[in-house]
C-alpha cells in the first residue's frame, strides 16, 4: 500500500511538475510570445532595402571575382587578398541572410 503511494507521487511529481514549470498564462493566451509568419508586405520592404541590395550586388561581385583567382591557383599563383575576400564574402552573405530570414 505505501509503495503503491510512492509510485502515484513519484507518477505525478515526474509527469506533472514539467507542465508546471512552463512560462505559460493560460487566462491571457494573446500574450503568448509566438514566433509569428512574415507578412508579404514586409518581406517585400526588406528586399527593396537600397542597402540590401547593394549588399546582395557586392556579394556577388566578391563570387565572381573570387572564381578568376581560384582559376589563377591553377597557374600556381594565390593572390594575397584571397582570404580577405572571402571573409568579407562570409559577412555579406550572413548579413543578407539575416535581412531576408524572420
Amino acid at each position: 500500500m505505501l509503495v503503491s503511494y510512492f509510485f502515484a507521487a513519484l507518477f505525478l511529481g515526474l509527469f506533472l511538475l514539467p507542465v508546471f514549470a512552463q512560462d505559460v498564462n493560460l487566462a491571457r493566451p494573446h500574450e503568448i510570445n509566438a514566433q509569428s509568419s512574415p507578412t508579404a508586405e514586409g518581406m517585400r520592404s526588406r528586399i527593396n532595402n537600397g542597402q540590401l541590395q547593394k549588399d546582395a550586388q557586392e556579394l556577388a561581385d566578391l563570387c565572381s571575382s573570387i572564381v578568376v583567382d581560384l582559376n589563377g591557383l591553377h597557374q600556381g599563383m594565390l593572390p594575397k587578398d584571397l582570404p580577405d575576400k572571402l571573409r568579407h564574402v562570409k559577412k555579406l552573405s550572413n548579413k543578407v541572410q539575416q535581412e531576408l530570414t524572420p
